[in-house]
């Protein structure tokens, strides 16, 4: 499993691609899969165990807790964003 930086580079990378136009069918699926695991990385152990078998109402509000967390990294890591989003420019 490729360890988080990498996996936000991604997420930057696709961000780019889908600001110069529309995505593949491929990039689209790709791009939804590093934006799941950036989710899933900022979840402790116990709310990713809480997911299984909950309805996706549910499993959606957890991954939020996720991308919300990661909005907050972004803020307190500006250097790191600012350093990750110019390798992909």
């Amino acid at each position: 499993m490729p360890d988080l930086l990498t996996l936000i580079g991604a997420l930057y990378a696709c961000n780019m691609l889908a600001e110069q136009g529309p995505l593949t069918r491929q990039q689209i699926t790709e791009c939804g899969q590093f934006q799941e695991a950036v989710k899933m990385r900022f979840l402790t152990s116990g709310e990713l165990e809480d997911m299984r078998g909950r309805p996706l109402a549910e499993r959606y509000a957890i991954a939020l807790r996720g991308y919300e967390r990661f909005k907050v990294w972004e803020m307190e890591n500006p250097d790191t964003v600012r350093r990750l989003r110019g390798y992909v420019r």
